[in-house]
């Protein structure tokens, strides 16, 4: 997992599947915009879905809002 301090570096995930259904070529089209996009505006997009695991350990985080990466931060994707 991709995390030296966890809480300082947290790891978002997100899934497209959740809005436009499991259709394997349109999930994978709509992920590959959604990285697109996520890195040309330096944001990760909310992940839209009716319940939230909670993580209460660990690196990963799903975002329930727009969350900004700075200048300064590595951005790594993928689908």
């Amino acid at each position: 997992m991709y995390a030296k301090d966890e809480r300082l570096h947290p790891v978002y995930i997100s899934s497209s599947k959740t809005i436009f259904g499991h259709c394997q070529a349109s999930a994978a089209f709509v992920g590959i915009l959604k990285v697109i996009q996520s890195m040309r505006h330096r944001v990760i997009p909310p992940h839209h879905v009716d319940f939230y695991p909670k993580y209460t350990s660990g690196a990963l985080r799903i975002p329930g809002d727009f969350v900004p990466v700075h200048e300064s931060r590595q951005f790594i994707a993928t689908v």
